[in-house]
């Protein structure tokens, strides 16, 4: 059965998705639209995990794997945001994105935050999980950028270096998310 928490923060991240979905992108972005950013992938699966869970009760196994999995992106997603956000923002787009602290609360820390006290237990395949969609995400926005001069990575730190440069950056951005699994031994004490 699904809580009123559940409910709740399912309706913020769906609200989440719905503004960053009606934001305009700046034209060399645009081609690649809002799945180019791994914000936008790990605040949907962050909705697929509470409705495939609550909703559509997935077997306790296959739901631990994808909280485990979306734990670690969403990880990734809150620490390197806001680190970002108050050390280095001209890495991040806001040149041609506006800042908006309502949105970036709905998709840059409530998942996190909610994920934080779902009872589950952690698990080490969710770093393999996890891997697996940087790896999908890594491919398809060297497609995207590749394919059409006109596009530039959607985050401008990925512009710069070239394909090692993104493949260290990717890299250590997915060792963050890995980190949350061994935060979650001393956090959820399990």
């Amino acid at each position: 059965m699904i809580s009123a928490f559940d409910l709740f923060s399912l309706a913020v991240c769906i609200s989440g998705v719905y503004d960053t979905f009606s934001l305009e992108l700046p034209p060399y972005l645009q081609r690649g639209g809002h799945f180019q950013f791994l914000t936008n992938i790990s605040l949907l699966s962050t909705c697929i995990y509470i409705i495939s869970k609550h909703i559509l009760m997935l077997p306790p196994r296959q739901a631990n794997l994808i909280y485990n999995t979306v734990m670690n992106l969403e990880f990734t997603v809150t620490s390197c945001y806001w680190t970002l956000h108050y050390i280095l923002p001209h890495w991040l787009n806001t040149a041609t994105i506006d800042r908006n602290f309502v949105l970036d609360f709905k998709i840059h820390l409530w998942p996190y935050l909610y994920l934080l006290v779902c009872k589950e237990r952690r698990n080490k395949w969710g770093s393999l999980g996890s891997g697996v969609v940087f790896a999908f995400y890594w491919a398809y926005i060297e497609w995207l950028v590749g394919s059409d001069p006109t596009q530039r990575f959607a985050y401008p730190f990925l512009n710069r270096g070239g394909l090692p440069a993104r493949a260290f950056w990717l890299f250590g951005m997915w060792l963050v998310g890995t980190l949350n699994y061994l935060l979650l031994k001393y956090i959820k004490n399990i």
